[in-house]
């Protein structure tokens, strides 16, 4: 199979890349090395796969339709995995046209491009954000969303949409996966895992908000990889004559308190915090219900929080120099 990746090089996107070319497949990655972290980490997510012949690794911007619509029919794809986009409700809210341009206009942008060069199957990569605050976990995709109270989530939600119109109107085969909170090697600095990680590694203090006890949803990188790879087997097999939503995570709730004490199990040091009251309601507790993607995809996590945490310790002892 021929693949386009969109956000490729980025942490989901070039672990993605990575397991494609393993299988056998042809991959395009397409990425804009946007100025979210540095370029040279994205650089080095995918450097082990720039030297085989099956992948092509371009910089461009999603929202180019011309440019889309050559690569899709030049390089004769298949099936396009839409990673592309940004994350985060404080950055949202501060830069809502950014968030706007990355989740909608990218969004839709691909899906014109798909429709023009007459490609059917995109697999895309959405967020839990979606489900907002509820407090009624664990999180169905039947759940009717409520009404967004940030831009990052009213920008997610309405690529879903669009997603949802441009499978019932031009007939592209649709799967969207509700990713929640991955990590693992290649994860950006900034992400909460790898600074409680490096604070703890470096002696450093860390905020912990609302005393550590609100719950989540935890998943490796290389689970969240086979629910990507199952979802495009099972729509390169199927007409998706209604857009599929899937839960891609653990299926269980492990707090921050959680998270810290396997660190300080791992290390054997312990990790100074301190209380910090939470920004915003973007704390209320979360986790997946995987029922669906466990039936129709044969999607089961294999890699416990413990073992992914001691993978996502040494991997960033080895980028820290620790």
């Amino acid at each position: 199979m021929n693949y386009l990746v969109t956000g490729g090089a980025g942490f989901i996107g070039s672990h993605v890349c990575e397991r494609l070319i393993k299988n056998g497949h042809k991959v395009v990655c397409l990425d804009n090395f946007d100025d979210l972290y540095p370029k040279s980490i994205k650089i080095e997510n995918v450097n082990v796969l720039k030297e085989n012949p099956r992948f092509q690794l371009i910089t461009g911007d999603v929202c180019d339709i011309d440019n889309n619509i050559d690569l899709l029919e030049s390089k004769k794809i298949e099936t396009v995995i839409h990673i592309a986009g940004r994350s985060g409700t404080q950055k949202a809210n501060k830069n809502p046209l950014d968030f706007i341009n990355s989740n909608i206009k990218a969004t839709v942008s691909i899906l014109e491009s798909m429709k023009e060069a007459e490609i059917k199957k995109i697999v895309y990569l959405s967020t839990s954000s979606v489900y907002g605050h509820s407090s009624k976990a664990p999180f169905e995709e039947h759940t009717i969303l409520e009404n967004p109270d940030s831009v990052h989530t009213a920008s997610k939600q309405s690529a879903e949409k669009f997603l949802e119109m441009y499978n019932q109107i031009h007939d592209i085969n649709t799967i969207i996966l509700r990713v929640f909170s991955v990590f693992g090697p290649n994860q950006p600095p900034e992400s909460g895992i790898y600074q409680f990680v490096k604070a703890n590694l470096t002696n450093q203090s860390i905020a912990l908000y609302g005393e550590g006890n609100i719950g989540r949803d935890y998943t490796y990188i290389s689970d969240i990889v086979d629910g990507v790879i199952l979802s495009c087997d099972y729509l390169n097999k199927n007409i998706i004559k209604k857009c599929e939503i899937f839960n891609l995570g653990s299926g269980q709730s492990d707090t921050i308190v959680d998270i810290l004490t396997e660190i300080e199990k791992i290390t054997g040091k312990k990790t100074n915090t301190f209380a910090k009251p939470t920004p915003n309601k973007n704390t209320a507790p979360g986790f997946a219900n995987i029922d669906k993607a466990s039936k129709i995809l044969k999607y089961n996590p294999q890699v416990p929080l413990s073992v992914g945490l001691k993978n996502t310790i040494e991997w960033i002892k080895s980028k820290e120099n620790l």
